[in-house]
């Protein structure tokens, strides 16, 4: 045989997980923020996930970073958490408290108040390195043409990844100085793995394919292999030992279960020796998206005629609440005319969109295609995300103007009729009366002169 033996938690060993959450010093901010001078490990025979809490927060300051951490056995890292001030703190000491829980209840906390300072840690100020390498630290405030100087190491180089180079010389306290500040951090110092390890994730979203293979060492060689999600979540884990001078794998780790959030997500395969050192890492970006919805196009309606002719986009959808926060457009192809229109989804019934027709002559074909941004690029039914119209009254046409000029001449004709015989009616009436008014002052004269005396004979 291969003299192979694998102990993945004998029956004999009881599982039993336990932590410690330990804290030093204050808790250094500036206006960018700051990480703590806090750490976990983990004290149980098991890899654990430990749930963080940030309480006591005054009003208007915030907490960023993770608040679920993985551990491997033996493992110890920072607390991965940063407190960002409000605008307005004017650098009063304020006391902040973590808390943190593992599944099986157990509870730690540490209480740290804060300081005011113009430098701080934009990484973990707990660093765990294997001796003779380098750790990035970054620090806000700083930049290439800052002066970081260790205490024992001295001046630090800058590196191309945006942070600070500090070489790890052993396992302590230090401080680093910045201008007049101090930032203090805590080294954990390791030697150099008896083995070497190597970790792939392969696949595609709905088949992960995650494993490590341990290689041939003389001695034997204690492990544990984290599957975690960009959560923080452990979505699988493996714990054993191999024996001397024997290599061991692939060993397999499952993804099953792991129902992510559409979008960019991230697998992260560790594996630790039994110091609770990463002795290997792989990570893997997978393209996740939701097809279980559905937006599409009924139909296109013109409305109106000429230069403010619209076009009306009839729509229907199936669970739109899912597209809260998703990207989509409208793209309108029209003869030489394209355009694109941002649109949403998130009326109580299915959206009627407007839009302007396009200054194109009649009979030409308008495509209008709906769609999303990546990860809502893919629905349940692309056959509706097309609709098609011919293009009509947008323009009007010779014989429509023949028509408006028959209509106008005759309204002008009707127009001069009725004026001109209303002329004729008053002309009418104006000579009967001035016939009759010298009908009167004739008959009047003559009637004079029938009544007048005739002379007398003298």
């Amino acid at each position: 045989g291969s003299g192979l033996t694998e102990i993945t938690l004998p029956l004999s060993v009881a599982v039993f997980h336990n932590f410690s959450l330990t804290g030093g010093g204050n808790w250094v901010v500036s206006a960018d923020g700051g990480h703590p001078l806090a750490e976990l490990r983990n004290l149980g025979n098991a890899p654990t996930t430990i749930s963080l809490r940030v309480q006591s927060l005054p009003i208007g300051w915030a907490v960023s970073g993770q608040t679920e951490v993985v551990l491997g056995v033996g493992e110890v890292k920072g607390v991965p958490l940063e407190l960002i001030p409000s605008a307005d703190w004017d650098g009063s000491m304020q006391t902040i408290r973590i808390e943190a829980e593992d599944e099986e209840d157990n509870r730690g906390e540490v209480l740290l108040d804060t300081e005011q300072s113009d430098y701080s840690w934009a990484s973990s100020p707990v660093i765990v390195a294997m001796t003779g390498d380098h750790a990035i630290v970054r620090i806000h405030g700083t930049d290439a043409s800052s002066s970081v100087e260790d205490l024992v190491s001295g001046l630090l180089e800058w590196h191309e990844s945006g942070g600070w180079a500090l070489p790890v010389v052993a396992s302590g306290n230090g401080s680093l100085s910045v201008d007049l500040s101090s930032l203090n951090y805590t080294a954990h110092v390791i030697e150099h793995s008896i083995r070497a390890a190597e970790c792939n994730v392969l696949g595609t979203f709905e088949e992960v394919v995650a494993h490590c293979s341990i290689f041939n060492g003389t001695e034997a060689f204690s492990y544990s292999i984290l599957l975690i999600d960009d959560q923080g979540v452990m979505l699988d884990s493996a714990s054993g030992q191999v024996s001397a001078n024997s290599p061991y794998g692939p060993i397999n780790l499952s993804a099953e279960g792991w129902s992510p959030e559409p979008g960019s997500r991230t697998l992260t395969l560790r594996l630790l020796d039994g110091r609770g050192f990463q002795v290997a890492v792989e990570e893997m970006d997978f393209l996740v998206r939701r097809s279980d919805w559905n937006i599409g196009l009924v139909e296109l309606e013109l409305d109106g005629e000429g230069s403010n002719q619209e076009v009306k986009v009839l729509t229907r959808r199936a669970n739109h609440q899912l597209l809260t926060d998703a990207d989509c457009h409208l793209s309108v192809v029209a003869g030489e005319h394209s355009s694109t229109h941002q649109v949403s989804w998130s009326s109580t019934l299915a959206p009627i969109f407007r839009i302007d027709r396009p200054d194109v002559d009649d009979g030409v074909e308008m495509v209008v295609t709906i769609g999303c941004e990546f990860p809502w690029d893919l629905d349940s039914d692309p056959s509706d995300n097309e609709a098609r119209l011919i293009l009509s009254g947008g323009s009007v046409g010779p014989s429509e103007f023949a028509d408006m000029g028959t209509a106008v001449a005759a309204a002008l004709l009707v127009i001069g009729v009725s004026l001109a015989f209303a002329w004729m009616l008053r002309s009418h009436r104006e000579g009967k009366e001035l016939m009759e008014m010298a009908m009167a002052a004739a008959e009047e004269r003559m009637a004079k002169k029938r009544i007048e005396p005739e002379p007398s004979d003298a």
